[in-house]
């Protein structure tokens, strides 16, 4: 119920569970409620009573002795910091149970670390941090079949993609990971949905809407197998360039990145089906851009679009 967003009644279940449990004594089951009562109190932003749940859930399973329940916790602790913007402490929890759970050989949870780390990477643009960790989560998730947490992973690996400079693979993976949380029934949880939707709409500021839809289309046609496929191909990018410098380019008639690409191939003589399976585009989408791309340089024929390319030195 809570993985499908009917967190009232989740709330309901959680607290009944605490209670039955606190009367027969069972403290594993107790700290499981307690978990998941965390995990609604951060939805709700409400970080302090979330702490106090962790506290206590910790306490109970290490009284029992439960290793993988601390390793769990461990990551759960994590998270928190995280929505607390308290990178280090975060990674410090998250590094905890990597340990833990390279012991354990507990995927579940170190899918988790590693995503976490590899999230607290992108914001600080560690781009070459975030983008391994970030691969190495969803490679996981695939393995062992967490098809959420490889949605999640998804969608913060197309942020990623939007900040190194790639935005139809981030609207792409965007849409793979809605169609996947589609099937899977599973919402954004609260605490991604804003960031979620600025995303959106820088990406949409990119590519303008119609490409943007598109595309953002086109993702949600691929499997999970093409889309890991592609997230593979994209390459760890140099850590010395400055992420500044990278878009700080720019270039004639108002061209962005993506539509110099799309006409450096046209001038190479290749037809929209190549360049669409070269540049891993929907046909449709190469012609989108093909269309910005005569209307900002006033031309109508390939040929024209191929001269302008070698006037202004593109090729």
């Amino acid at each position: 119920m809570r993985l499908q967003g009917d967190y009232t009644e989740a709330q309901a279940r959680f607290e009944e569970s605490l209670s039955l449990t606190t009367l027969i004594g069972n403290k594993q089951e107790r700290a499981v409620a307690l978990t998941g009562l965390r995990q609604l109190a951060l939805y709700k932003r409400d970080l302090q009573q979330a702490s106090r749940y962790l506290k206590e859930s910790m306490r109970l399973t290490k009284e029992i002795e439960h290793t993988s329940g601390i390793a769990l916790l461990l990551l759960a602790l994590g998270d928190l910091e995280r929505c607390r913007s308290n990178g280090e402490i975060a990674a410090s929890y998250y590094e905890q149970c990597l340990a833990l759970t390279r012991t354990l050989n507990d995927k579940v949870s170190m899918a988790g670390a590693l995503f976490g780390l590899g999230d607290i990477a992108r914001v600080q643009q560690d781009n070459v941090r975030a983008c391994v960790l970030l691969k190495q989560s969803m490679q996981l998730s695939w393995e062992i079949g967490d098809r959420s947490g490889l949605a999640a992973s998804l969608e913060t690996f197309a942020w990623f993609c939007r900040q190194i400079g790639l935005p139809e693979r981030a609207a792409q993976f965007l849409g793979t990971a809605e169609a996947l949380r589609d099937w899977l029934q599973i919402p954004l949880t609260p605490t991604l949905f804003a960031e979620h939707e600025h995303e959106v709409l820088a990406l949409q500021a990119a590519l303008g809407e119609v490409a943007f839809n598109e595309t953002w289309s086109y993702g949600r046609t691929m499997t999970q197998k093409l889309a890991l496929s592609m997230v593979a191909r994209i390459p760890i990018p140099e850590q010395s360039e400055p992420s500044s410098e990278k878009h700080a380019r720019s270039y004639p008639a108002g061209l962005t990145p993506r539509e110099v690409d799309v006409l450096r191939l046209v001038a190479a003589g290749l037809p929209d089906a190549r360049i669409a399976e070269q540049l891993v585009l929907s046909p449709r989408t190469v012609n989108t851009h093909l269309r910005s791309i005569y209307a900002k340089i006033d031309v109508s024929s390939r040929s024209a679009a191929t001269r302008f390319a070698f006037e202004h030195k593109l090729v």
